[in-house]
């Protein structure tokens, strides 16, 4: 990657893809503390349209679902499918959301939103 984007895009795309690593990791402790039944997991995905001007074009969000494994599988692996692919602002949004969400969970020891 650091071929393909000129140096200072460069700098610009892995400092923006480092803050969307850690936000990332918020929304997925978020989502395992509110919704773990929900087996749901947010990763990041690179778009390979290079020429865009912004960074944060180049970066998609991702929400996996991973089906629960048959009982009696022993073989540790899962299969998963994509549920959602968001633009780095959308997630951003959806956190913000997850954010409040968590707080009123926090407060009060619930949250009926789910359903």
């Amino acid at each position: 990657l650091h071929c393909k984007l000129e140096p200072r895009r460069s700098h610009v795309f892995f400092r923006t893809l480092q803050e969307a690593c850690h936000l990332i990791d918020e929304a997925n402790l978020l989502t395992r503390e509110l919704r773990p039944e929900d087996r749901v997991h947010f990763e990041v995905e690179f778009v390979w349209d290079i020429y865009r001007g912004n960074a944060e074009d180049i970066l998609m969000i991702r929400a996996m679902w991973y089906h629960p494994r048959p009982e009696g599988d022993e073989s540790g692996q899962t299969t998963a499918e994509v549920v959602h692919y968001w633009a780095y602002s959308k997630f951003r949004e959806r956190l913000e959301i997850m954010r409040d969400v968590y707080a009123t969970f926090q407060k009060d020891g619930y949250w009926l939103g789910r359903d």
